[in-house]
């Protein structure tokens, strides 16, 4: 090989080794490209689910009861505290809200069983809302009366339905841990307790409050 054509032929491996350098060096970059745009994309996911988790309305609901006995009947007054501990705002349709007293007694042995009875809880048609929002941080209080028909032991509970955007997020949590449910299905906010409603002495007075 003269010296010509060892000139020539350097020449060559040199042009070919910067071609596969450049080919290995565009794939290097073109894989760095690719794989930081997923990167980015699953953290923008990430944060978007995290956003999502993050601002929802929190209702946070108690009972306070007090019974008492007047004109011979027997009565049970509800106070419903509510308040939003989440970071967005959450709209109840209030017209949906149920409250009910189902009495529970003692049969043979120590079985219990629930009356067939489903007692409804009133308020006043001048202090009736259509709807409420609920703000972060608001808290509020609505009061329900209901009529007893005997002493006894009851299970009160209050019920009202999630607005459309928490419905949406909670069936989207479910079908993210792989459960199925109905597309009629409503949720709701709710809770509930037993309540003992003493019987009344005839010698007690007859409007005497009894806290429980």
């Amino acid at each position: 090989m003269t010296l010509d054509h060892f000139k020539d032929f350097s020449a060559g491996l040199e042009s070919l080794a910067i071609v596969v350098a450049t080919f290995l060096g565009g794939g290097w970059a073109l894989y760095q490209f690719f794989s930081l745009r997923a990167l980015d994309k699953a953290k923008l996911e990430l944060e978007k689910a995290r956003k999502a988790l993050v601002e929802r309305g929190i209702l946070v609901i108690d009972l306070v009861t007090e019974s008492f006995h007047s004109n011979g009947s027997h009565f049970l007054h509800v106070q419903v505290n509510m308040r939003n501990v989440g970071n967005t705002s959450e709209t109840i349709d209030w017209k949906k809200a149920i409250m009910i007293a189902r009495r529970f007694y003692k049969t043979d042995g120590d079985k219990l069983e629930a009356a067939e009875q489903m007692l409804s809880g009133s308020q006043t048609s001048d202090l009736a809302l259509n709807s409420i929002t609920f703000a972060p941080g608001y808290i509020t209080s609505q009061s329900f009366l209901i009529a007893i028909p005997q002493p006894g032991v009851y299970f009160v509970e209050f019920v009202m339905q999630a607005s459309p955007m928490v419905r949406a997020d909670v069936l989207h949590d479910i079908a993210q841990a792989g459960s199925k449910v109905n597309d009629g299905a409503i949720i709701v906010w709710s809770t509930n307790r037993f309540v003992s409603i003493p019987q009344v002495q005839p010698n007690a007075a007859p409007a005497a409050l009894t806290k429980t």
